[in-house]
């Protein structure tokens, strides 16, 4: 059994999900089965690691921020809320992780 079976069907916020730890974070969680958003400054790599979440049998999204912005990180995050409406499980890749959202 998986440590992360609790958070089947559930929502993580991933930043700098377009590549690196980000995404290997993010399509680790899909493998999981945990549905993914996955934030990122390049739009483009962002929507090719969602699609990479689909095929694993999730729900995925791109969001294109960049992280330094709170203020549009914190909008991603409350679309996200209003969107699944479900308490979503953030993660954050270290460069990102000043304070948690």
């Amino acid at each position: 059994m998986s440590a992360l079976a609790d958070y089947n069907e559930r929502w993580a916020l991933v930043t700098g999900g377009g590549d690196g730890i980000g995404r290997a974070l993010a399509l680790g969680f899909a493998r999981e089965g945990m549905n993914v958003v996955i934030c990122d400054i390049l739009g483009d790599t962002a929507q090719a690691v969602a699609e990479e979440a689909k095929a694993l049998g999730v729900e995925a999204r791109a969001v294109t921020v960049d992280v330094s912005d709170r203020a549009a990180l914190m909008k991603a995050a409350a679309d996200l809320h209003r969107r699944v409406c479900r308490r979503p499980w953030f993660g954050q890749t270290p460069a990102s992780a000043p304070e948690q959202v």
